[in-house]
């Protein structure tokens, strides 16, 4: 890890194996996935709720290389190392180099270890609708224009397709947005199969979340030994497949759940990309210093916001703003923050047991 610019801050997904979850500890690296009985069960279900991979009945583990590719972005992810290349690349990550055997990942949207936030996020039981009112909250900027989004939709619900026409939202529900073909079918009692083709009409991404057991097929092989499992590492948000303009794809789910249960989200990823791009030109956090129990830095702000930081809030964080002791903020019910006003801040966080 010696190419690292800033191991403290810049956090790797590193995957010799898919259950190395406190690899980090072995080799000295920042990550987001552990497994451990020392943990904020409140902060790991908010985690969930965002789209990471979380044990949920005991609260044991978080894995490192779950949900949308947003979802790395503000977990502070910036590199993806593995022994095995990435057949279905994630989107804003690209191939850095061959070392050693491993292919080493860069992730260009990878946020700052504090970053602007206009207002907090509150909980939904829906990840993508809480990314999207994540992505809206990272500028002061207006980017939910009125224009149509002109996604195809060949569809006879035409209650759905003027939803479409209304849609402003980063990430979709599918079944409203590029849909070429749908069939659900009653295979057998309680047991649903979903087949979908699709088209790309611009860069997106597939997504699929649910709270109970699935399965996805793709060219008739099945991605996932089991997705709700107590034990499996196939929970959260996970990518279906990320397409470029114009590629078509089909693929097929089965589930006994409720379909009202499953989440099926496509991204926009340049629409994205136009958030991340110019996030920073106006809210920034630099001059990061590292010391044993805490960090600390300069904010410079044009507009009134918080500072949210790439890590876990607990009741053990100090925070302060130009010498004095600031009341700090759960962001998302899972991110230390801190209200600011606009204009330049000295900011620094201990943490102190309690």
């Amino acid at each position: 890890m010696q190419k690292i610019d800033n191991p403290e801050t810049e956090r790797i997904i590193f995957i010799p194996d898919k259950y190395g979850s406190n690899m980090s500890l072995k080799y000295n690296y920042s990550n987001i996935g552990f497994f451990s009985s020392a943990r904020n069960r409140d902060v790991l279900k908010a985690m969930y709720r965002l789209g990471y991979n979380v044990q949920r009945d005991e609260e044991l583990w978080m894995t490192s290389y779950s949900g949308t590719f947003f979802n790395y972005s503000i977990a502070g992810v910036k590199y993806y190392v593995t022994k095995d290349e990435l057949n279905d690349d994630i989107y804003g990550f690209y191939l850095d180099e061959v070392f050693d055997g491993y292919y080493i990942y860069r992730n260009k949207n990878s946020f700052d270890i504090g970053y602007y936030i206009s207002d907090n996020v509150e909980q939904s039981y829906n990840p993508f609708k809480m990314q999207n009112d994540f992505i809206s909250n990272l500028s002061s900027d207006e980017f939910n224009d009125d224009e149509n989004r002109d996604i195809e939709n060949i569809s006879n619900d035409a209650e759905a397709i003027e939803r479409l026409r209304e849609a402003k939202d980063y990430f979709q529900d599918i079944e409203t947005a590029s849909v070429l073909e749908c069939k659900k079918d009653l295979v057998e009692e309680d047991e649903y199969t979903i087949f979908y083709r699709v088209k790309a009409l611009r860069d997106c991404t597939i997504y699929i979340q649910s709270d109970y057991n699935l399965q996805l097929y793709v060219n008739g092989v099945s991605m996932f030994e089991d997705y709700s499992n107590i034990w499996s590492t196939e929970t959260g948000v996970k990518q279906v497949k990320h397409l470029r303009e114009g590629e078509e794809f089909e693929f097929k789910i089965t589930t006994s759940q409720n379909l009202d249960l499953l989440y099926l989200f496509v991204s926009d990823n340049e629409r994205i990309q136009n958030v991340l791009d110019s996030r920073n030109k106006r809210n920034s956090f630099k001059d990061v210093q590292i010391f044993s129990n805490g960090l600390s830095g300069n904010a410079f702000f044009e507009d009134d916001g918080m500072l949210c930081f790439a890590i876990n809030y607990d009741e053990g964080w100090r925070v302060y703003v130009d010498g004095k002791e600031a009341e700090k903020v759960v962001i998302c019910d899972a991110f230390l923050g801190v209200e600011l006003e606009k204009g330049k801040h000295s900011v620094e966080i201990k943490f102190e047991a309690v």
